[in-house]
């Protein structure tokens, strides 16, 4: 009995120091990259964990996250924020797609 739950804690342990990664891009409603977008990582309680500024072509990369669920949204001057609640990161790297940004003044699709 005991050296099943020594080897149940070792699986325990396991999981807990997996770690997985998110991918994506930020683009404006025509599918444009928008660079130097800041990408806010929250954890379930709205405390921001990391940000990043986007490269030239849109792109963030956030990796060593401890698995488990995610806030994360884009921002950028001139643009209104973009949220998508509730990610889950798994082990891996694993790929948003796109975060979508709509420039101030212009028509919501």
């Amino acid at each position: 009995m005991f050296y099943i739950n020594k080897i149940d804690i070792k699986k325990n342990n396991k999981i807990k120091n997996e770690k997985g990664g998110l991918t994506g891009k930020v683009v404006d409603s025509e599918g444009n990259a928008i660079e130097h977008a800041i990408v806010k990582l929250l954890n379930s309680d709205g405390k921001v964990l990391y940000k990043m500024i986007c490269n030239q072509k849109g792109e963030f990369t956030f990796d060593g996250l401890t698995i488990g669920h995610y806030m994360i949204f884009a921002i950028k001057d001139d643009y209104m924020l973009s949220t998508r609640k509730r990610v889950t990161v798994t082990k891996g790297m694993h790929s948003l797609g796109e975060l979508y940004l709509t420039r101030v003044g212009y028509p919501i699709e």
